[in-house]
């Protein structure tokens, strides 16, 4: 009897640690690339190009607008830890809708927003000088981070929203995989 109480209370801890892994999009983070690739694939994301780096990009539709996916790997697992999100526009390729400052804000509210309903809790801006840089954790796998950033294009400034899911637990993983060969 003890050691089928033993084993219910491993199985209970066991799912509960799954359940608590990132999700993207409904789909689990922390997963080999393949999957993860067939399930965007799914979600109509279509692969764009590798980089030197070896992200991945895809572009796709989230939040009902078009967005550039950058997916990031474990070096040797080749298991996702990272997906950031770039909200882009028509004009050039990496920035949200027309550019402008008010609309990127809009934008930037709406996502937060939302957030804050899937999670059922208030995301908050801790740096009062920084208003639209948020970093937030809404679980122990979990770090979300909701920013915009600001780049010259052709000598003008453009303004994107930005949104990344990261993995902690993976993403550790791939920090002290580098020691693996010492």
């Amino acid at each position: 009897m003890r050691k089928l109480l033993l084993l219910f209370s491993f199985l209970v801890l066991f799912a509960g640690m799954a359940m608590a892994q990132t999700r993207f999009m409904g789909i689990q983070m922390g997963t080999k690339f393949s999957y993860f690739e067939q399930e965007l694939k799914k979600k109509n994301f279509v692969f764009v190009e590798k980089s030197e780096d070896g992200t991945l990009t895809f572009k796709g539709e989230f939040f009902k607008e078009e967005v550039k996916l950058y997916v990031y790997l474990s070096r040797r697992e080749k298991k996702v830890w990272r997906v950031a999100i770039r909200f882009i526009g028509k004009e050039y390729d990496n920035y949200t809708p027309k550019g402008s400052v008010e609309e990127v804000a809009i934008l930037y509210g709406d996502l937060k927003k939302g957030l804050e309903e899937k999670y059922n809790v208030a995301v908050k801006v801790d740096d009062v000088n920084k208003k639209y840089d948020l970093v937030w954790s809404p679980d122990d796998s979990t770090n979300i981070e909701l920013y915009i950033l600001s780049q010259s294009v052709e000598e003008l400034e453009y303004q994107c929203v930005n949104l990344i899911y990261t993995d902690i637990v993976t993403a550790k993983e791939n920090e002290y995989s580098k020691f693996d060969d010492l």
